[in-house]
């Protein structure tokens, strides 16, 4: 029936409420809209990679459901060059598949870039088993580390340390 498809993720609010309207979501099924579908305005919204999905959450929390999704319609493709994150697009039909666990959602990050990570950690609460394990993997990459601590420890003045120290040399 669907021509063209295309993985991607899609993130919720706890009880798999999209963030925007409250539309509650449930996982194996399939949505459509009828409507002309365009980014931020209508349509089902996902990312292509994972940690993307996290961007419109902003408060970092645990509490967040992300699913692995197909987009089987249109798509409207938003990428935001001045930020940064690429491939969100918005479909008028997706497929949402089971609730990814959590040891599903840190093997995947644990197999992306730094930037990626980074991006990750900016919107998902590790466990301390979690953090001792990145902390452990970054030790001595001091960029991911500083980024641990402003993001997962609450170190807001890791930077200005690091910059202190730059200009007193």
């Amino acid at each position: 029936m669907y021509k063209n498809y295309i993985w991607g993720y899609k993130c919720f609010n706890e009880y798999m409420l999209c963030n925007y309207d409250n539309f509650k979501m449930e996982p194996n099924k399939l949505y459509k809209v009828n409507e002309d579908i365009k980014f931020r305005k209508k349509g089902f919204h996902f990312c292509l990679r994972l940690e993307d999905t996290l961007r419109y959450f902003g408060e970092i929390d645990d509490k967040k459901e992300i699913c692995k999704i197909i987009a089987l319609g249109d798509i409207d493709w938003y990428n935001d060059y001045y930020n940064e994150y690429f491939d969100m697009g918005c479909t008028n039909v997706i497929y949402i598949g089971n609730v990814m666990s959590r040891g599903e959602i840190i093997n995947y990050i644990d197999q992306v870039s730094d930037c990626r990570f980074i991006r990750f950690i900016m919107g998902y609460r590790l466990s301390n088993e979690e953090l001792l394990y990145f902390k452990n993997k970054y030790r001595n990459n001091n960029y991911v580390m500083n980024n641990i601590r402003y993001y997962q420890d609450g170190d807001k003045e890791i930077f200005n340390k690091q910059y202190s120290r730059v200009l007193k040399k």
